[in-house]
């Protein structure tokens, strides 16, 4: 999953700001752009566009669409979206912060590399599920398995100890 843009952060903030955005002919993108990227010199119609449409595919937000113009159409947070833009809780669905606040609350023997060993671990689970679903034919030898093993017991093992460290100073 790609990190959310600065179109799709602003709309995301405009959005627990407001309640709502309003899609009424570009009126909504404008009011978006100007309050919650002021600094920002021009963002086009298409990139607003295909922010919302990524949001929306993401089900960070929805599409309110009960009225049967639709100039009236509107954009609405999804409890996911409220998860990804609340700053204080760490959600996979803002992978721009996750990492950030990830990192900065481990302590520093679980923070060393924890980013590269996460894509480590996720790798080898993403091929060997691959591989499981779309078999390839292709034999994997000995080595190469206990390789794998070796490498995945030592990220289930940090991995683990994040989890352990999370439930263990949880906030209330």
């Amino acid at each position: 999953m790609q990190s959310l843009t600065d179109v799709e952060h602003a709309i995301l903030r405009a959005i627990r700001t407001n309640g709502i955005v309003e899609l009424r002919r570009g009126a909504g993108a404008a009011e978006v752009i100007t309050t919650f990227m002021p600094d920002q010199k021009h963002v086009s119609p298409y990139e607003f566009m295909e922010s919302t449409s990524a949001l929306i595919a993401r089900r960070l937000v929805f599409l309110e669409f009960s009225q049967p113009d639709s100039t009236y159409w509107s954009l609405r947070m999804a409890d996911r979206g409220y998860r990804a833009i609340d700053d204080q809780d760490i959600s996979p669905d803002d992978p721009r912060g996750y990492m950030q606040r990830l990192l900065s609350a481990c302590p520093d023997d679980l923070a060393d590399s924890l980013e590269t060993q996460v894509i480590a671990a996720m790798h080898l689970i993403r091929a060997n599920r691959n591989d499981a679903g779309h078999p390839t034919k292709i034999l994997v030898d000995e080595f190469t398995a206990y390789t794998n093993i070796a490498i995945y017991w030592r990220l289930h093992q940090k991995l683990y100890s994040l989890k352990t460290f999370f439930v263990e100073n949880k906030k209330d």
